[in-house]
Parts: structure tokens; sequence; C-alpha cells
């Protein structure tokens, strides 16, 4: 009885294991190869520096912008005679009370 059957048992684990070795061949997923993922952290590392290098450009632009307005704020205010000087800050007070008074309840309405 087992004569008959040994070629077709045969056969049959064979098929089995070649269809387990394609469906595993097409179906595990590929490794990254590692010059995609060397790409991906020199890319990451450009971005970061250029980043950082255009983070330094507009610190180093506001640093000028708040000197030259201290600059001419300063001198401004070196021009006003020490009177000149307590008048302007008196009327700016003057118009910030009249701000507020004009408010209901001396506060701003949201």
């Amino acid at each position: 009885m087992w004569g008959k059957y040994k070629w077709l048992v045969i056969v049959g684990v064979v098929s089995c294991a070649i269809g387990g070795l394609f469906a595993w061949w097409w179906h595990v997923p590929t490794v990254p190869e590692a010059s995609l993922t060397d790409h991906s952290i020199t890319d990451g590392r450009r971005e970061l520096e250029d980043f950082s290098r255009r983070v330094d450009q507009i610190a180093e632009q506001v640093k000028k912008e708040v000197t030259s307005i201290r600059a001419t704020v300063k001198s401004a205010v070196q021009a006003l005679p020490p009177d000149g000087v307590a008048r302007g800050l008196n009327d700016e007070l003057e118009r910030f009370r009249r701000g507020v008074d004009a408010r209901p309840g001396g506060m701003d309405n949201p």
C-alpha cells in the first residue's frame, strides 16, 4: 500500500516546500539598504545645519535692528532738554489715561 502512494506523498511534500519558499520570497519585506539610510541621515544633518545657519542670521539681523533703534531713540531723547523729556512722558501718560477713562470700568473690552 505504501508503494502506491509513496511518490504522491513525496511530490506533495516537495510541492508544499517549493510553494512555501515562493510565498516567503514574495512576501518577506526587504531590508532597507544602508545607502538609503546614510543618505537620509546626511540630508537630515544638512537640513539641521541650514536651519541653524538661518536662525543665526535672523538673530544677527534682530541684534542690528535693536541696536539701530536704541541709537535712534537715544539720540532723539538726548536732543530734548531735560524738561522736554518729562513733558513728553507726561503727555504720553495723559493720552494713556484718557484712553482708559474712555472705556467703561477703566478696562479694555475683549
